[in-house]
């Protein structure tokens, strides 16, 4: 049997989903015998993380197959299982329903929701971050490989780019799950929870970001005179911790440095999603940046400060005035993820079963939607489960007839009181060519997808977004039906 029908009974007979690119690196070089050191040389990935990818993938079919899979047994267990199958395919329907074990009648219930094929996928991945076993999780090779070495350099500082969903937070998802895995413990401080009050004042916002810390990393204060045996005493109190007279600052980084890279402690992998929100806040935004910097600049010349691993992600960039040997924005590893390419546009559409779409199709929605994954994954959805025809997809792509009606809805409402914003798509929609507009509206039309930034100049993100906001704001009407 070929190693290519050994991956492909592993997908739809035993783990019943797609294998990421990842995890067929792994398996099929296990399959020849291959170290993980020849793994890492032949593809972009870490040995650190192949590794950690191995574990997870014999686990899996450990579990899935009842008996104890491992790097050096998979081919010859892969191997007897797809004979026994051969043997019972060969029985009838009924024998082979009555040897069914319970496990396997599960597996079987659920393939037609992971596996690409010709089905249809019966769950929508369009809200939130793709969960770990996504099969609509496309990997962008070779950054997504690049972001995992990233985080097992100590005292790194990964800066992850790209508007909004585009992707970030599924990718973040996985480097805390490969952080977890390495023995790191992992923070998430989303910036989109705070409130204008917080944002609005540094001693606010340090004080709120340290209590996200001490929640999530379940820390008990290492004060003395409090009884450590008493779990509802020594939870970590601010007000414990924290010395007005030092400043904010300072007072947060004691905190870092006294209550969670104490001595013997595992590293922290410490993420800030959406720190463009701050942008908003300028003068907050002048004081938090810098702390990030100095926090990572500590960390080059402090063994203890290097356990500590910054990844920060926004949509944007900094339009924020800051002294270049204060920013963040000019240090550490800056990774933007770019818009799905051809070939990562086929492999999705496959995903979704549609092996049926001719190039020229592929091609036209690369055209109209710019390789962007949401809208992409919307129109893979409508036309894989909602059986939205091609032709009426295209058609009413751009109007408020069309499967896109509550994403431009979205956007409409957004700028409409923002008359700044509107005027700078104004003028971006009067020529098919790169021009200059106010950096701040580029900046925040970037940020929210609808432009692209090329040096100085910006243009439209796509041709969905030109021909929609050519109808609304020219038209008569002002609205696309």
């Amino acid at each position: 049997m070929s190693l290519d029908h050994l991956v492909q009974a592993v997908e739809q007979a035993v783990l019943c989903r797609k294998l990421n690119l990842s995890e067929q690196k792994v398996l099929v070089h296990s399959f020849q015998g291959h170290s993980y050191d020849t793994m890492a040389r032949d593809s972009s990935y870490a040995k650190g993380y192949l590794k950690v990818i191995g574990s997870r993938l014999w686990k899996e079919l450990s579990d899935a197959l009842q008996q104890r899979v491992n790097k050096k047994n998979v081919y010859a267990v892969l191997i007897a299982y797809t004979k026994n199958q051969q043997t019972l395919s060969s029985q009838s329907l009924a024998d082979s329903s009555r040897q069914q074990t319970p496990q396997a009648a599960q597996r079987s219930s659920t393939a037609n929701k992971y596996v690409a094929s010709d089905a249809t996928p019966q769950y929508s991945p369009l809200a939130g971050p793709l969960p770990l076993d996504s099969p609509f999780y496309i990997e962008r090779l070779p950054l997504d490989s690049r972001a995992y070495q990233e985080i097992e350099r100590p005292g790194c500082l990964l800066r992850l780019k790209a508007p909004r969903r585009y992707g970030k937070s599924s990718l973040l998802l996985r480097l805390t799950s490969h952080a977890t895995a390495l023995g790191f413990r992992s923070v998430l401080i989303d910036f989109q929870d705070a409130e204008h009050a917080t944002l609005n004042d540094i001693e606010r916002l340090l004080r709120w970001f340290c209590a996200n810390i001490a929640q999530q990393l379940q820390l008990r204060t290492n004060l003395t005179g409090v009884d450590s045996d008493d779990v509802n005493s020594n939870k970590i109190d601010l007000n414990e911790v924290w010395n007005p007279d030092l400043g904010s600052k300072l007072n947060c980084k004691a905190f870092l440095q006294e209550q969670v890279l104490t001595p013997n402690s595992a590293p922290v992998l410490l993420v800030l999603n959406e720190v463009n929100y701050i942008f908003e806040y300028p003068a907050v935004a002048r004081d938090f940046l810098p702390f990030v910097r100095s926090c990572y600049e500590q960390a080059q010349r402090s063994a203890q400060w290097e356990r500590l691993r910054w990844v920060m992600a926004y949509s944007t960039e900094v339009y924020v005035s800051l002294s270049l040997n204060q920013s963040p924005f000019n240090v550490g590893i800056p990774l933007i993820l770019p818009p799905f390419n051809l070939d990562q546009t086929r492999d999705l559409a496959q995903r979704y079963g549609l092996q049926s779409l001719t190039p020229q199709q592929v091609s036209q929605l690369m055209s109209l939607l710019g390789g962007k994954p949401y809208l992409l994954n919307l129109a893979f959805h409508a036309l894989s489960v909602q059986k939205v025809p091609w032709d009426l997809f295209f058609k009413t792509a751009p109007t408020l007839s069309g499967i896109y009606k509550t994403h431009l809805q979205r956007y409409l409402t957004l700028l409409i009181d923002q008359p700044d914003l509107i005027t700078a798509l104004e003028t971006l929609l009067s020529s098919e060519q790169s021009v200059q507009i106010d950096p701040t509206a580029a900046y925040k039309l970037a940020s929210v997808g609808l432009v692209s930034l090329e040096g100085y100049k910006t243009h439209m993100s796509c041709r969905l977004y030109r021909d929609y906001f050519k109808e609304v704001l020219y038209s008569e009407s002002g609205t696309t039906e």
